[in-house]
């Protein structure tokens, strides 16, 4: 669940994007690459500090824009349901 939690019916009022999910924990060249790299960065390709793209299990980058999910783009998680009224931004932040 990405911000809330359906057991204490508590929800995040708030803007999210760019969910990822590794199998390992990153060191701080990882950490560093990816906060750094601006958006978009592709996390299913390794790039200069980052090499962590074989760990990724999940990827969403809630681009699409229409619907109510976004896709897991690292493939194997599946997709992101948006609940309780949650909607599209196309604020930057």
């Amino acid at each position: 669940s990405f911000g809330g939690n359906l057991q204490h019916n508590f929800n995040y009022n708030g803007l999210i994007d760019n969910v990822a999910i590794w199998d390992v924990a990153l060191d701080a060249a990882n950490i560093t690459k990816v906060y750094n790299s601006g958006d978009p960065f592709d996390l299913r390709s390794d790039s200069g500090n980052y090499n962590q793209s074989a760990n990724l299990i999940g990827f969403w980058q809630f681009e699409e824009n229409f619907g109510i999910t976004s896709a897991d783009l690292a493939g194997n998680a599946g997709l992101a349901s948006f609940l309780n009224g949650a909607t599209w931004s196309t604020t930057v932040i």
